[in-house]
C-alpha cells in the first residue's frame, strides 16, 4: 500500500485547508461545469462528446500541453531561489494535517495536483477514443431520456475537473505573479522600517 500512497501523493492538495481555497476548488468549477453542461445539451446543435470533432478529442491536446507545463512548474518551484517562497503564509494560514505550509510547499502541492488531474483526463480521453465504437453501440441501446441523463452526468463530472484545472491554475499564477514578490515588514527596532516595507494584505494566504 505504500506505493499507492506515493503514486497518489499529489491528491494531498485536496486536504489543504483555507476558506478561499474551497471557492476555487469546488464552488466556481462546479457552477461553471453545470452551466456548461446544460448549454452543451440544450443548444440547437448539441455538443458531440465522442468522435473526431467531439469534446474529449478537442480538449485532449489542450490538456496534454497543460500537463507538461504543470510538471515543469513543480520542478521550477522546487528550485526557485526566492526567500518569499519559504515563509509561512500570512493571514489565515494554509494548513495540511494541522501544520502550516510555506508558499513553496503549497505551490508544489498545487501544481502537482494539476499535473495529476491533467494526466487522468488525458487518459480518460484516450480510453474513450479507443473504445469509441463500443461506447456508441451501448448508447444506441439506451432510451433517449437515459441517454440525456448519462450525457448530463458525464459532462458535469468531466467539465468540473476541466474547470478545476482552469481555476486552480489561475490561483497558482496569482501566487507566482504577485504574492511571492511582496515584501514582508520586518521589525528591526528602527523607526520607519516597517512603514517602508509593503505588508501582505487581508486574509489572502
Amino acid at each position: 500500500m505504500d506505493i499507492l500512497y506515493k503514486l497518489f501523493a499529489p491528491l494531498k492538495y485536496k486536504k489543504i485547508k483555507h476558506q478561499q481555497k474551497s471557492i476555487v476548488d469546488v464552488y466556481l468549477p462546479l457552477i461553471v461545469a453545470v452551466l456548461s453542461a446544460i448549454m452543451c445539451i440544450f443548444v440547437p446543435e448539441p455538443v458531440v462528446i465522442l468522435g473526431e470533432d467531439g469534446l474529449l478529442k478537442s480538449l485532449s491536446g489542450y490538456l496534454q500541453f497543460l500537463t507538461g507545463f504543470f510538471v515543469a512548474s513543480v520542478a521550477a518551484i522546487a528550485t526557485f531561489p526566492n526567500k518569499n517562497m519559504d515563509v509561512i503564509t500570512d493571514g489565515i494560514a494554509l494548513r495540511l494535517n494541522g501544520e502550516q505550509l510555506t508558499r513553496r510547499q503549497f505551490l508544489s502541492y498545487l501544481f502537482g495536483y494539476l499535473a495529476f488531474l491533467g494526466l487522468m483526463l488525458v487518459a480518460i480521453g484516450g480510453v474513450a477514443e479507443l473504445f469509441e465504437k463500443n461506447i456508441q453501440l451501448l448508447l444506441t441501446l439506451s432510451t433517449s431520456m437515459l441517454l440525456m441523463i448519462f450525457k448530463g452526468v458525464f459532462l458535469i463530472i468531466y467539465l468540473y475537473y476541466v474547470f478545476s484545472i482552469m481555476f486552480i491554475t489561475l490561483y497558482g499564477l496569482y501566487y507566482l505573479t504577485e504574492k511571492i514578490h511582496e515584501n514582508k515588514a520586518e521589525f528591526t527596532g528602527e523607526v520607519g522600517n516597517a512603514a517602508e516595507s509593503k505588508d501582505e494584505r487581508g486574509n489572502n494566504p
